[in-house]
């Protein structure tokens, strides 16, 4: 994610503290840029992210920072979380059919909110191209359990294991192509859940420019 408003959601980025003028800061002239993450009077050269200013020790953690965050470490964490995510959406999906006699695909969209947020909160907000695959995985498959056991409804446990597997997998897509144009509306919606939790695991970034002067206009 590039930014002009660096808002990366840890809590090791303290960008809402930035004071860009007028430092108050010990050793810091009137007019001298203060770090948004150390607090700390910039007098030389400073690197800037939109309107926040850091000093160059910082700029250089907070992309470790960053980097750390997209570690495998929490991978298997977030599997496990995100399936749970992935369960508790497709329990809503199949409560609303049973319960309400009525489809709402919509839900499909909960499904990939449930499995972003619950993977964000397995890895310790861990991200990149793998969680994101990851969370689109968990999301087809739990919106795959939900159709499943919509389908079969009572039968769903009478079926063998091979047939409830291939139906996991394939049913959310040959349900909708045999509906015609509402069906094409299901996998729209689909893929908008699909969407949700690619987005909600993509890689954190900082877009940073400099190094400028203290003093020197910046482009």
């Amino acid at each position: 994610m590039s930014t002009g408003s660096p808002a990366t959601g840890g809590d090791a980025l303290q960008f809402d503290a930035a004071e860009m003028a007028g430092a108050t800061a010990a050793g810091g002239a009137p007019g001298t840029p203060v770090c948004a993450q150390c607090a700390r009077p910039v007098p030389g050269e400073y690197y800037a992210a939109g309107d926040v200013v850091v000093c160059p020790g910082c700029r250089a953690g907070i992309e470790a920072t960053l980097a750390e965050r997209g570690g495998a470490g929490g991978l298997a964490r977030a599997a496990l979380f995100g399936a749970g995510g992935a369960l508790a959406g497709a329990a809503l999906y199949v409560a609303v059919v049973l319960l309400a006699n009525v489809e709402i695909g919509i839900i499909a969209i909960a499904v990939g909110w449930l499995v972003g947020r619950a993977m964000q909160l397995g890895s310790g907000d861990r991200r990149g191209r793998r969680y994101q695959l990851l969370g689109v995985a968990l999301t087809w498959l739990g919106i795959g359990v939900a159709y499943t056991v919509a389908a079969y409804r009572a039968d769903v446990l009478a079926q063998d294991p091979l047939t409830l597997a291939i139906s996991v997998v394939l049913l959310p897509a040959l349900a909708n192509f045999t509906q015609g144009v509402g069906g094409i509306l299901g996998l729209i919606i689909i893929g908008v859940g699909l969407l949700q939790a690619w987005q909600m695991n993509r890689p954190l970034h900082v877009a940073f420019t400099g190094p400028h002067r203290v003093g020197a206009p910046r482009a």
